[in-house]
């Protein structure tokens, strides 16, 4: 089952401080409460993590690697992410692209993130609907809680406030 994703927004900030914070992988981890155990295999390029979620009546955890396919300075990373959940016989596979790009406005970002995920096995085959209805939750909280930090940083450089 194979699903696309979009999200788009403009910042009030710099392209070269969202660009920081797509390189945080800490910073990129806490933007999802599905994460955990986030661990840097080969810095700035490879980790690894636990992606878990409630999917119905059964429970996901997939150790998942995640690895940096392609990298362009303060314009895009591209990553894809592997993973198999033994318990459930679930294999999962996300390719993402985000992007910066700068607009008319000075002091301005637009940031993309274009991706997509395949899962395939048993929670694919129980739950198709159940699954996209997970994916597209997990996706709004992490697009919503990074979208959230990137207004914080916003804020911390606006002096007097």
């Amino acid at each position: 089952m194979r699903e696309d994703f979009t999200r788009e927004a403009e910042v009030a900030l710099q392209r070269s401080v969202v660009w920081d914070v797509l390189n945080d992988v800490d910073a990129l981890a806490s933007c999802s409460t599905r994460l955990a155990e986030v661990t840097s295999v080969v810095a700035d390029q490879e980790w690894q993590l636990v992606l878990s979620d409630r999917v119905g009546p059964m429970t996901l955890s997939a150790p998942m690697s995640v690895t940096v396919v392609e990298r362009t300075p303060t314009e895009q990373v591209r990553i894809v992410a592997r993973g198999h959940d033994r318990l459930l016989g679930t294999r999962l596979e996300v390719e993402a692209s985000v992007g910066c790009a700068e607009t008319p406005t000075v002091d301005q970002t637009r940031v993309t993130l274009v991706g997509s995920y395949d899962v395939s096995g048993k929670a694919a085959n129980l739950g198709s609907t159940i699954v996209r209805r997970q994916a597209k939750a997990m996706i709004d909280e992490f697009w919503q809680n990074f979208s959230a930090r990137l207004d914080q940083d916003d804020a911390a450089r606006r002096p007097g406030l």
